[in-house]
C-alpha cells in the first residue's frame, strides 16, 4: 500500500492537532476548578483531578481531529 504525498501531510497535520489538543485539553481539565455552590457542594469537593484532564483531554483531541479535518477540507475548496 503507497501513501501519496497529500496523505501523508494530512495525516502529519491531524496527528499534530490531535496532540496539540490533548495537551491543551489536558492542562485545561487539569486546572479548571469546578464551582461551588449550595446545590453541589459534595459533588464539588469529590470530582477526581484525573477524571477532569482526561474530559478534558478527550475533548481536545476531537476538537484537534475535527479542527485539522475541517482545516483540510477548507484547502480542498480552495484549489
Amino acid at each position: 500500500m503507497t501513501v501519496n504525498p497529500n496523505e501523508k501531510r494530512l495525516l502529519l497535520f491531524a496527528t499534530c492537532c490531535a496532540v496539540a489538543g490533548l495537551v491543551i485539553g489536558g492542562v485545561s481539565g487539569f486546572t479548571a476548578k469546578p464551582t461551588c455552590n449550595e446545590s453541589n457542594l459534595g459533588h464539588c469537593f469529590t470530582e477526581d483531578v484525573i477524571y477532569r484532564t482526561v474530559k478534558g483531554m478527550t475533548t481536545g483531541l476531537g476538537g484537534g481531529i475535527g479542527a485539522a479535518f475541517a482545516t483540510h477540507i477548507g484547502m480542498n475548496y480552495k484549489d
